[in-house]
This record gives structure tokens, sequence and C-alpha cells, in this order.
């Protein structure tokens, strides 16, 4: 072993090991962090199924003066209204699925503080 590999473990040896309650607080800081994202993001979604609801209402006045879509049947009708608005239907639903899926890690991480929280308490009455 050289001086420089030396040096290394020995800084590392300084350096402590994590404490239970290092962990926990590292918890509660990035479920702090994903809450406030989830809320962010959650006006987002709003805000953008808004622009949705208006395109889609500008698109179908365009197309309302459409000859082909006044003879369309329902089915294509719909196809035409979606085809204009699928960009702003993708981008959405991508967001409400991020949306979701930082709502579950959110719970995921309350749950896990709540189970260490509640092993904390159970060693300190035995």
């Amino acid at each position: 072993m050289n001086n420089t590999e030396f040096a290394s473990l020995v800084g590392e040896l300084k350096t402590p090991l994590p404490t239970q309650k290092t962990l926990v607080d590292e918890l509660r800081a990035k479920i702090a962090f994903a809450e406030s994202s989830g809320i962010i993001l959650s006006q987002y979604v709003r805000t953008l199924s808004q622009v949705l609801d208006e395109e889609t209402a500008k698109v179908l006045t365009e197309l309302k003066e459409d000859d082909v879509y006044i003879k369309s049947n329902a089915d294509e009708k719909k196809l035409l209204l979606y085809s204009r608005t699928s960009e702003l239907r993708a981008r959405l639903e991508y967001m409400e699925k991020l949306e979701e899926l930082v709502k579950r890690r959110c719970s995921l991480g309350q749950s896990l503080l709540k189970s260490v929280d509640l092993e904390t308490r159970a060693s300190f009455n035995n």
C-alpha cells in the first residue's frame, strides 16, 4: 500500500458512518422536496388541462367550418379533433402519470418514516 492509497483509506475511515438519525433526516428532506415538487407538478397539470380544453374548443370552432369535418361521421370527427390536439394530450397524460408517481413515492416515504419511528419507539420501550 503506497502513501496515496493509505491517505485515501485514512480519509475514508475519518468519514463517520451515517446514523439512523442522519438517514431519517435525509429521507425527510427528500420527501419534503418530492412533496413540494408534487404541488408544482399538480399546478402544471391543472394549467395544462385548461390549455387543452381551450385548444380543443378552438380546434372545434375551426373544424366546424371545414367541409371535410362537416361531412365526416362521429368517429372521423373524433379522430380529426384528436389529431389536432394529440401533442397536448400526450404531454398532459405524461404529466398526470408523473404526478401519480410522485404521490406514490411520497406515500411510500411517509410509510417508511412511520415504520422507522415505530421501531425507534419500540426499542426505547424495551
